[in-house]
């Protein structure tokens, strides 16, 4: 769920509206910090990944790492 967040949905709220619904009510309390946790994971996963073959940094993902940990 956090990579479809992180890599599909991005800040859309219409498209996370949309793919969340799909997973009916949950219930569970505090899923969105759960969420937010791994969506920073994933992030700091690619940033990996990118730094490791070299390639240039990615403006877009700076933005959604800084997004992520400013609404926490």
């Amino acid at each position: 769920m956090a990579k479809t967040l992180l890599y599909s949905v991005g800040m859309s709220r219409a498209k996370r509206d949309g793919f969340l619904s799909d997973y009916g009510s949950i219930e569970r309390a505090g899923w969105e910090e759960t969420i937010r946790l791994y969506r920073l994971y994933h992030a700091l996963e690619w940033w990996d990944w990118v730094a490791l073959i070299g390639a240039e940094r990615l403006a877009g993902l700076i933005e959604e790492m800084e997004l992520i940990t400013a609404s926490a």
